[in-house]
């Protein structure tokens, strides 16, 4: 298939081709033109990398190239061709539809008998799609180390890793199997938190949503969301050797009571007796911006695929712990709230804990105890405030 690199200089358009020389997996002819007008190449070619600035009316040039040959553009700017900073540009095209992103990634899952890895492509919306000719991922991902130090029976043993992604939870739909899955992007390009809050996910940060599952009879299954919370901590804590990763309720995760480093985005649904889980996490590792991460605060270098096998070590061996509250012990001892006067709707208290299912308890001056959820309410740190969403 060939390759067109358009624009820039003629310098940065030889880095970008060596650049994805190394980070393709396929074998492509590339020709480097600052103008199509007289390339002989253009009616063969699936795809376009534009490397900068070139002759031709930009919007023009590219609607004809996507129009008539059915071609896909890829943008790499800045020169540099890191896989996961090229990605497909999206145009207002001459009909009004919109370009739909694509997104490239592997598929590497245990089978029982041995590990098999398989190549996906994804749309924005997190719906699989068949996979295009011209296919680019770069893996930055050692699934075996990861596979090494995974212990768990069921939970993270079929993994996705995109090196772009629209968001790591856009997977977990009607269309796919949540249950044992897990996601992981090296950036996300739409992440969103908690009430649909933007969440930055730049190169460096982990990006990452799996699917579990477990039977209703534990009893307190909203509780899970602070579970998860608490093996990231935990194994943050251990790998790091820091007490100043704290846990901020319902779902953040903290540096000392003063820095996000973190959070969790949950959600849920029925099957009968059992209860399907998806948890979203994002978390600020050896990025600067636009918080510092976990890396740069601690001085301690954090293996991604470490990190996460351990994450979901502990979380699986401790789920038993949901039918009678055990685990607030830990929980307690790693989160920032320790007999905290707070502000709420129903007046002034004192924190005093969590209930079983991981709502707060607040004791208020009158002397009531008064419960609040972890979907209805969120807790400024900075201010004592429990305030509803």
């Amino acid at each position: 298939m060939n390759i067109i690199l358009l624009g820039g200089t003629v310098s940065k358009r030889l880095k970008t081709q060596n650049d994805l020389k190394v980070l393709c997996n396929k074998s492509y002819v590339y020709h480097s033109k600052d103008n199509l007008k007289n390339s002989a190449w253009l009616n063969s070619t699936k795809a376009l990398v534009i490397c900068g600035d070139f002759k031709e009316p930009t919007e023009h040039i590219l609607n004809e190239f996507k129009t008539k040959s059915n071609g896909i553009i890829f943008e790499a700017t800045d020169g540099t061709c890191i896989l996961s900073q090229v990605k497909e540009l999206s145009l207002n095209l001459a009909d009004g539809n919109k370009l739909v992103s694509k997104y490239y990634g592997c598929f590497y899952h245990n089978t029982g008998v041995r590990a098999r890895s398989e190549d996906v492509q994804m749309t924005a919306d997190g719906n699989l799609i068949h996979l295009d000719e011209y296919y680019f991922y770069g893996e930055s991902f050692d699934f075996e180390t990861y596979f090494e130090k995974l212990k768990t029976h069921r939970i993270g043993q079929n993994i996705y890793h995109f090196n772009t992604i629209s968001s790591t939870m856009n997977f977990f739909n009607d269309k796919n199997e949540w249950q044992n899955r897990i996601v992981l992007a090296d950036i996300q390009d739409q992440g969103k938190g908690r009430k649909d809050n933007q969440w930055i996910s730049p190169k460096g940060s982990i990006s990452v949503s799996f699917g579990f599952s477990f039977d209703l009879n534990l009893d307190h299954p909203a509780a899970v969301q602070h579970l998860i919370g608490l093996s990231i901590c935990k194994v943050l804590r251990s790998m790091t050797s820091s007490n100043k990763i704290k846990l901020k309720w319902p779902n953040d995760i903290y540096w000392e009571n003063s820095s996000k480093l973190g959070g969790l985005l949950v959600k849920s649904s029925i099957l009968g007796s059992t209860m399907v889980i998806c948890c979203g996490a994002g978390l600020n590792l050896s990025n600067q911006k636009p918080l510092p991460g976990i890396e740069i605060l601690t001085g301690s270098k954090i293996s991604r695929e470490v990190f996460l096998a351990e994450v979901l070590n502990h979380l699986e061996t401790k789920l038993y712990q949901l039918k009678d509250g055990s685990w607030r012990d830990d929980y307690y001892s790693v989160w920032c709230h320790k007999n905290d006067f707070v502000t709420t709707e129903e007046g002034a208290g004192k924190l005093i804990g969590l209930d079983l299912d991981g709502f707060l308890l607040v004791e208020m001056e009158d002397g009531r105890r008064v419960r609040f959820d972890t979907d209805n309410n969120s807790f400024d740190l900075m201010q004592g405030l429990i305030s509803r969403k």
